[in-house]
């Protein structure tokens, strides 16, 4: 049986009522801080009902280093003036870009792309394609969602941070929506396990002319930000690639021991309960 659209909305609301609510104990750990003058950028789309899920991940890697300048992007124009306040509180440093700053910029820059333009006024997440590159400040950029964790130190992106190298590095899942599909329809010869839950990149891999002839000749769903992404990693051949350790880097719905960080796809509730206990153990540990 289908559940009806206003059933399934309400779900969704109060689904996301029980995360923040879950993740609350975060506002009693004490304030962290990033360095908005660092050289590595890590930008994450937000918004209220994701405020404290999205604090957690962002202290759950800070407490391992912290010469990250952090971008936070109020896409759906939900952020709150109080919101905002925690935010500042508990992240020192932090750069909020509202939605309406976003998009008189985004306009501007966009102006010669209106099936861009059209894209971003239609699906939020297109933010993560767009904005994260337009509005970046610095040459090297970490991408990454809210439902995340650090559960341990993460070495290997803290020696990319670290580092002058301009490799793109992402995170491994097994079968990222409409990926393969996309990637074959436009033959472009690339492994289809790409997701941007964390990435590792640059902001000369964003070429806007091949994304507005992409987005002419693919469907334009939540998924074609993130497929975009390996398309424009292999017009680079110039640029090393590689995914992260697996094992260590969880994505693809298995979680197993030895993990360093998770996806925990906070969009199906498929792993609730995984994501809260893991949420759980690092506030106890901030």
């Amino acid at each position: 049986m289908v559940m009806p659209v206003s059933v399934r909305r309400l779900y969704k609301h109060l689904y996301r009522k029980s995360l923040n609510r879950k993740h609350a104990a975060i506002l009693r750990t004490r304030a962290t801080k990033c360095n908005p003058d660092a050289r590595v950028e890590l930008h994450t789309l937000t918004g209220h009902a994701h405020l404290y899920m999205y604090m957690t991940m962002l202290k759950s890697l800070l407490r391992f280093h912290d010469d990250i300048a952090v971008v936070a992007h109020d896409g759906d124009n939900t952020i709150t003036e109080r919101d905002r306040a925690l935010l500042k509180q508990h992240i020192e440093g932090i750069e909020i870009i509202d939605k309406d700053t976003a998009d008189k910029a985004m306009l501007t820059a966009l102006a010669a792309y209106p099936r861009c333009l059209k894209y971003r006024s239609r699906i939020v997440n297109a933010v993560e394609l767009l904005d994260f590159n337009v509005l970046a400040q610095r040459e090297k950029l970490i991408l990454v969602n809210s439902d995340v964790l650090f559960l341990e130190k993460p070495q290997r992106l803290v020696d990319w941070i670290m580092s002058d190298s301009k490799d793109i590095v992402a995170v491994y899942e097994e079968r990222p929506a409409r990926q393969k599909e996309d990637l074959a329809a436009l033959n472009v010869d690339f492994p289809a396990h790409l997701t941007i839950a964390l990435m590792c990149s640059h902001g000369s891999l964003f070429d806007p002319d091949f994304v507005e002839e992409v987005l002419s000749r693919t469907e334009n769903d939540w998924f074609i930000g993130q497929n975009i992404y390996p398309m424009l990693v292999a017009r680079r051949p110039d640029s090393r690639f590689a995914f992260f350790d697996r094992d260590e880097y969880q994505a693809s719905g298995v979680f197993k021991e030895g993990a360093v960080f998770r996806h925990y796809w906070s969009s199906t509730g498929l792993f609730a309960g995984t994501q809260c206990e893991d949420a759980r153990r690092v506030i106890n540990r901030l």
